[in-house]
């Protein structure tokens, strides 16, 4: 098993925790590293890690060694909380900088009570010899570990309870760790609406680093927010924005979402433009306070808007049959006036069709290029 690794001592990694506990199944995350906390094996081959089990551990502690250093004090040993299984989508190491993209999985479940997994999988984790230290932790060495390797396979991952159980369990570790003044929260995913107002998720299509989420031109997407956590309800109240590409989306039903209570469903409703050609833009939420620092997940998601192969077919063969129809006084005639045993014969009455086709794929060829204003 691959674990890796990140902490909060600067806001871009704060953030990659804060966004791994929020992103949905099946979306493709990436981290960045300083070649040197990755493994050898790993760094000088990433492609050997590609496809490899992993798991997603926040390494807390290193908020508050920044302060203890500075105050004078001592600095302690990391706390590992694993957050969530995961499968190495893509990895490189360009310019000695190890990049890697994690697809994302369950998460764990740490139980209640008697028995939780906190002591056990944090003191697994520190048995691993290659684990990581904090700076200025270890007084017989300078070396700091790696935030990237291979190891034994964490004890009991795969057994847990239900998906919301298991996020909440993780959740509340994060309540109670230097994270506990930011607020959480999990994108459960985008929704078709079918027949029936029957919800159907949409799930991304990955290709290596990129996980593509499809929709259908002119369909109305719903996007569905689960908060929970403690500091969502604590001081001020804090509001998040939806932000989008106006040429893929006409509008939303909500833009900015106010966070001020322990836990709430958001639903989101995003109608579709309406276009001939592929859109492929990108859909976030991102802090209403910017300035502040970082304190709440900020998923950024990739997203494609086309009209369906189907509904371009289906546009076609009605095109088709229309000029078809028309070509004929009656119906009676598909079968007194057509022999379809001669092809021929039906090559004579394909004339009108053919140029119905072309002349809506010159139509379609000309707007693509000059569309109207």
């Amino acid at each position: 098993m691959i674990y890796i690794f990140s902490s909060a001592y600067y806001d871009l990694f704060k953030q990659n925790v804060l966004n791994a506990s929020c992103y949905p199944d099946g979306h493709v995350m990436r981290l960045r590293y300083d070649a040197k906390y990755i493994e050898p094996a790993a760094r000088k081959n990433p492609d050997s890690i590609k496809d490899k089990e992993a798991v997603l551990v926040f390494a807390e502690g290193s908020i508050a060694n920044r302060d203890a250093v500075k105050g004078g004090g001592q600095a302690r040993d990391y706390w590992f909380y694993p957050l969530r299984r995961c499968t190495v989508s893509a990895a490189s190491a360009p310019a000695d900088i190890f990049i890697v993209d994690v697809k994302l999985g369950s998460f764990v479940d740490y139980q209640d009570g008697p028995a939780s997994r906190d002591q056990q999988w944090d003191g697994h984790i520190k048995a691993l010899a290659a684990r990581p230290w904090p700076k200025n932790f270890r007084t017989s060495s300078t070396e700091e570990g790696f935030y990237l390797f291979s190891g034994d396979s964490l004890p009991l991952i795969d057994d847990r309870r239900e998906l919301e159980l298991a996020w909440r369990s993780v959740v509340e570790r994060a309540n109670e760790s230097e994270l506990k003044e930011c607020i959480t929260y999990r994108v459960l995913g985008f929704y078709r609406r079918g027949w029936w107002n029957k919800e159907k998720l949409i799930k991304p299509k990955v290709d290596g680093p990129d996980a593509l989420y499809a929709f259908r031109s002119g369909e109305t997407v719903l996007l569905k927010l689960l908060f929970y956590g403690d500091a969502n309800r604590k001081g001020d109240a804090k509001s998040l924005r939806l932000e989008f590409d106006s040429k893929a989306f006409t509008s939303a039903s909500v833009s900015t979402v106010l966070v001020n209570g322990h836990y709430n469903e958001e639903r989101i409703l995003l109608p579709c433009a309406r276009t001939t050609d592929p859109l492929i833009t990108s859909l976030g939420l991102v802090q209403n306070q910017p300035k502040d620092g970082v304190w709440s997940p900020q998923p950024t998601f990739m997203v494609k808007v086309a009209p369906r192969t189907l509904y371009l077919l289906a546009v076609v063969l009605v095109f088709a049959f229309s000029f078809l129809f028309g070509s004929l006084g009656k119906f009676s005639e598909l079968w007194k006036e057509i022999n379809w045993a001669d092809p021929g014969s039906i090559g004579d009455h394909l004339a009108k069709p053919a140029a119905g086709f072309l002349f809506l794929l010159a139509s379609w060829l000309y707007l693509r290029k000059f569309p109207l204003k």
